[in-house]
This record gives C-alpha cells, structure tokens and sequence, in this order.
C-alpha cells in the first residue's frame, strides 16, 4: 500500500510540474502572438497613412507654393497695378479651388485684393492696425520667408490656412522690404477629403501642429486623447513648406488583442498537457503492464495524431496501430489491411508519387519522409506526414517498419500564416510607396511590388541581395556600413525614426532623388529594419521649377531684372578685384507704344520675344542678356572695354532694325530700338550707378532721334 501511495505522490508532483511547464509555454506563446498581432496591425496602419499623408502633404504644398509665387511674381513686376495683380491671380487660381483669396500689402497696407468682389472692406488697411494678424505678418517680416497660421475659424465661416509671404525687391544691400502676401487655403475642403479617406480605411484619426509646429502644435482635428501614450497610436510625420503636422491614428474599433490563431495553440497546448499528463501517469504507474503500456501509446499517438505500421515482406501481412485506422477513417473492426488499401486511401494526385517512394524504400532501403494528401471514407481530406523508417531482418525475413502522422492542423496553421503574409504584401503592393525590409547583415528579406517599380529589380531578383550594394550609390557606402554596424547590436541609427532625403541608384545605373522613413524592429536577438521609400523626382522639379521661375522672365525666357542684378554685382565685385573692364548695354524698343496701340499687345509680345532671340544669336555667351523692363532689355559683358561694347551695340542695333514680325492679320511690322553704352569706372561702388549712366545715354539716344546708339558722358 505505502508503495503505491509514495508511487501516487510522484504522479501527482510530475503530472503538477508538467502541467505548469504547459501553462507557462502557453502564456509566452500567447504573448509573442499578441505582440506579433499587434505589430502587424501598426504595419497596417501605417500603410493606411502613408496614403493619408501623401493626400494632405501634396494638397498643403502646392497651395502654399503658390502663396510664394505671387511673391515671386511681384518681385519680377516692376510696376505692380491692380490690373496685372489681378490677371496674375485669376490666372493662378484657374481650376484651384482651395485658395479662397490672394492679398498684397505693400508696406503691410492691403492694396491689391483677389477676388476683389466681397472683400472692399479690406482694402486699405494696415496690418499693424489688426493686433490678431500682425503676429504672424510680423514674423514673416523678419524671418524673411514664408509662414503659415491655422488652421483657424474665419470670420465669413469654414476653416482656413493662411499662408503669408514676403516681398523683398533688389540684392545684397540694395534689398528692400516690399510688403506681404497673404492667401487663404480652405482647409474644410482637404478636412472631408481626409474624414472620407480615413473612414474608408477604417482608422480613426487626430492632427495636431496648429501653425505648422507639428508635435509641440495644437490638435485641429479628432480627438485630443490619441496623443497620449496610453492609447499607443501610429505617429505620422506631415511635412510641407516652413512647418509640419503630425497624424495620430488608431483601427476604427481599437487594437485587436485577440491574435487569430491564439484558440488553436490553446488547444495545442492543451491536449499537449493532457496527453503527457496521461502519457506519464500511465507509464509510471503501470510501466509493467503490456497492455498499459499499449494502451499509453495508443493514447500517445491519438494525442501526437501519429500511428505506425509493419510489413512482413515475405508474407505479405501488414499491420496498423491504432491511431493508423483512424488517421486513415476506417473501421478497424471490419477492415483487414493490406498494401493495396493503404494506396486507394491516398489522394489520386499524389498516389504515383507514395507508389513510387515506397518501392524505391522497399528495393534500397533508403529512408526519405514526405508530406502528401489522403482522402477518408467519408470524403474529407487529410494531409499526413509519411517516413519509411527501418528494415530488421534481411532477405526474405525482412520486416519493414513506418509511421504517418496527421498534420492537418499544422497544414492549416501554415496556409493561415502563408494568408496573412499574402495579405501584408498585398497592402505594400497597393502602396504609392516602395517597401523594404532587411536583417542587420542588410540582407533583403521583402521587397514590394512598388520598390520593383521603382528600382526595376524583381522581387526574385533583389531577395538575398545586399540593400545597400543594390540601390545606394557606391560613395555613400562606407557610411552606411557604419551605421549598420550600429544598427546590428542596438537596433538605433541617424536613420532610425526620421524622414531623410538621399538619391537611390536604379537596375541601369541612374540615379534619382527619394524620401525614406525607416523603422525597426526585435525578434528573438536580431534586430530588423523595414524602410518606407517615395519617388520625389517631381517634387524636386517643381522646386526647381519655382526657382526658374524666381530668375527668368516669364515672356522672353531671359534673366529677369532681380537675377540680372544678382549676377551684376559679382561681376562688378570681380572685375573690380581683378582690375578687368566691364561695359554694359541699355537697350529700348522704340515707339513700342504705338505697336501695342496699333496692332495688339499679342504683337507687342511678339516684338519683345523677337529682339530677346535677336539680341542671344548676336551677343556672345559670356555676355548676359536680361528684360528688366516691359521694352527694356539691358546686356551685361565682362571682359569688353566702351569701344568695343559701342561695336557690339552697332551691330545688334543693325541686327533688330533688319528684323520684322507678322501680326495675327498678316501685317508687316517693323521697329528699330535705342541703346545707351557705359563702362566700369573707378568710383563705381554699386551696379546701380552704372545703370543710371546707361540709363541717361540711353534717353540722350531717345532724344536724338532714335534707332541709334549713344555713350554714356
């Protein structure tokens, strides 16, 4: 008795500890599931915003770039009247329906308003006199670029962004304040355009950064509570012209705690416990008994779902465990088996090759397992694992010996973990963006349908590869082997969590310029980085389209008067240090009155493009030609002393006299222009004084008659 009591308490201390040891695998397991779940929801989401930010950051800074041209303009203008302000506008806000107006206030008095109709009432005032505006304007003032407020409620309803410029005429130490412009962004339009994006994407969402100041801003829209950290919201950086916002987002019904798959690895584990529980209990307290002991195995092998099987290859009899007949779902009581039956239960499509296995088993005794598909009695299918392990005996005395095992689940498991991973390339293959992520050895271990697109490599191609070696060009190498040294035994970087702008290299060898955003993450105890990469070559060329724009002359592409300037007083610094001649050349289109007059200003137009080409195909390449005027052109050449610069100014005179255009209705016109020459002197200490003695010779050639060209006293 007492040896069965001390043989009691053993199997109740080992089936304790087992069923602990359970309990604790699945606890861990649980939370890996969770953490995973949740992981893949933020990836989610943050796919969600990237769209969401592309939407606010293209809508925010085509608008404000378009505040900043009308400074541009007026800079360019050099008589600004209320009929070329307001042509300016109409033609700028054509099809734009987010900029409510456009007003210029020169010396901070609103004198030039768009649309005028519904806004009388504030022309005329003062800046410095509306104590809720003149923060702003001021800060532009001395910060000498441009500054948003807003969003904010307006007085005449609606929600607006109001973007404010200023205006400096000249360079260097001839630069002067102009004055301001203001223009109001209606942000209820892009508010529902964000409200429907983001309900469609099932997120609910909060912005903050009031007056551009991103997170250190006030929230404007959603809810304030998505901020703090208690609701562990996705974080998303919006960047546009002189300030930022900051997107907090959340799933529409909260974070999903409950991992999908997190019941069958409860239930796992669960007939793990019971099984071993059983397995242990039985073979401890009958571990003499045959029939126990078979029992045990029988039990094993329901739990582990795995029967085993033995061939008599001289006779012929084959025989099934237990758990054999019911993996297969037949009868054991009515059912004799044989080789032939066990084959008709294999799926039609997989038959030859278990055929085929088994005989080459059989002929060499080469052990191989594979995985294949049964079909049960009463037509459900199965997958099972099956492994020919060993023969005992030789000859004719042989006897070979197997095991199936039922891996439906585990099958299932695989296709569920296969699903979700086709769903979150599906979600990077939707994206706008190219999505990368790497190991910290930068071994490419996915690569998104729009990084194909964007780097022409495929996706076959570009796995296993070195990120670094395969899209960074190679002088920014070293330092990015540096970092991902870092990277390796910490999981930080100078890239980590940030928003750079680098150029990437493509398949054929161009370079192109990219916005990333890269984030890391742990598993186990190797750290990886899944990077967020966006094409901003058009976002560069509208830069550099904005700058042309600053410099050139709209109508005749020529340098305007504020870049001539520019160019003028270093040359006028250089020639001067290095004691060279320097000429310049006032040029004047004569009666040009009369032609807008007589035939149009289409024609007038003409006539200016027409002495601009002229005046390029005469004029040598270091000189520089600039309209600084409406029939005003000026020719900048260094290296040229007075006589010569006379020449030069003959024979582009000659040129232009030699030249006509045709009107819209067929009629020859023919002009001639005036030119005033000048050279560098002594006591030129600005290019303005040179311009004002161009300027007098060019009047004293108006005075003489005209279609000449005269020098400068």
């Amino acid at each position: 008795m007492k040896r069965y009591e001390k043989l009691d308490k053993r199997l109740a201390l080992a089936a304790f500890l087992l069923l602990v040891s359970v309990m604790a695998l699945d606890v861990l397991t649980q939370l890996h599931l969770k953490e995973k779940h949740l992981l893949e929801q933020r990836d989610d989401l943050f796919l969600k915003l990237g769209s969401l930010r592309h939407l606010v950051e293209k809508e925010l800074t085509a608008n404000l770039l378009l505040i900043q041209g009308t400074a541009n303009f007026i800079v360019a203008t050099d008589n600004l009247t209320d009929d070329n302000f307001d042509k300016y506008a109409r033609e700028a806000l054509r099809g734009n329906n987010e900029i409510k107006n456009l007003v210029a206030a020169p010396d901070f008095v609103i004198r030039y308003v768009y649309p005028l109709k519904g806004n009388e009432a504030v022309l005329g005032k003062n800046y410095k006199d509306l104590p809720n505006q003149w923060g702003l304007v001021q800060k532009a003032y001395e910060t000498g670029s441009l500054v948003v407020a807003g969003p904010l409620k307006l007085i005449q309803g609606g929600t607006g962004l109001i973007g404010r410029a200023p205006v400096f005429i000249g360079q260097g130490d001839e630069k002067k304040f102009w004055g301001i412009v203001s223009g109001v962004i209606d942000m209820d339009h892009l508010f529902r355009s964000i409200k429907a994006t983001s309900q469609s994407a099932g997120i609910t969402i909060a912005i903050r950064g009031r007056d551009g100041r991103g997170l250190s801003g006030d929230v404007f829209l959603g809810d304030e509570s998505l901020f703090t950290a208690e609701e562990q919201s996705v974080l998303m950086p919006v960047v546009f012209p002189t300030g930022s916002w900051v997107i907090a987002a959340l799933p529409q019904k909260g974070w999903d705690h409950a991992p999908p798959l997190s019941w069958i690895f409860h239930l796992v584990y669960l007939l793990m416990g019971v099984g071993v529980t059983i397995s242990v209990s039985h073979a401890l307290k009958r571990n003499m008994a045959l029939q126990t002991t078979q029992e045990l195995l029988n039990e094993a092998q329901h739990v582990a779902r795995l029967g085993n099987w033995k061939l008599d290859t001289q006779t012929g009899i084959f025989w099934w465990s237990k758990e054999f007949y019911a993996i297969l779902g037949v009868d054991e009581s009515i059912t004799r088996p044989t080789l032939d039956m066990f084959f008709e239960c294999i799926h039609p499509d997989d038959r030859e090759t278990v055929r085929t296995a088994y005989e080459r088993f059989i002929a060499t005794g080469e052990s191989r397992g594979f995985d294949c598909r049964i079909v049960r009695q009463d037509g459900t299918i199965r997958y099972i694992h099956a492994a020919n392990s060993r023969f005992a005996g030789e000859g004719k005395q042989a006897l070979a010996f197997g095991t199936i095992q039922d891996i439906t689940a585990r099958k299932v498991m695989e296709d569920a973990l296969v699903a979700e991973q086709d769903k979150f390339k599906a979600m990077a293959d939707a994206s706008y963006d190219a999505f990368i992520m790497i190991d910290s050895r930068d071994t490419i271990l996915f690569w998104s349908a729009a990084a194909e697109r964007l780097f022409r490599w495929t996706s076959e191609e570009a796995l296993g590869q070195k990120m670094h070696k395969l899209i960074v060009p190679p002088q920014y190498h070293d330092d990015a082997m540096n970092g991902l040294e870092k990277f390796k035994h910490t999981g930080t970087g100078m890239v980590m969590n940030s928003v750079m702008e680098f150029r990437a290299l493509r398949r054929d060898g161009t370079t192109f310029p990219v916005e990333r955003s890269v984030s890391a993450f742990k598993r186990g105890d190797e750290y990886y980085a899944v990077g967020n990469l966006r094409d901003i070559t058009e976002r560069k060329f509208a830069e550099e389209k904005l700058e042309r724009m600053a410099t050139t002359d709209g109508l005749t592409g020529l340098t305007n008067r504020a870049r001539f300037l520019e160019i003028a007083a270093q040359e006028l610094e250089r020639s001067k240090r290095y004691n060279h001649p320097l000429s310049l050349t006032m040029l004047d289109a004569d009666k040009f009155k009369n032609v807008n007059d007589t035939y149009g200003h289409d024609a007038g137009d003409a006539v200016l493009v027409n002495i601009a080409e002229t005046a390029k195909r005469t004029l040598r390449e270091t000189d520089t030609l600039a309209r600084i005027g409406g029939e005003e052109f000026v020719v900048l050449m260094p290296e040229t002393e007075e006589g010569m610069a006379m020449q030069v100014a003959e024979r582009l005179r000659e040129a232009i006299e030699n030249q006509e255009v045709v009107s819209a209705d067929g009629r020859i016109i023919r002009y001639t222009v005036s030119a005033g020459v000048t050279a560098m002197r002594t006591d030129d200490t600005s290019i303005g004084s040179i311009l004002k003695r161009a300027d007098n010779a060019l009047y004293t050639a108006k005075s003489a008659g005209r279609n000449r060209v005269c020098k400068a006293d």
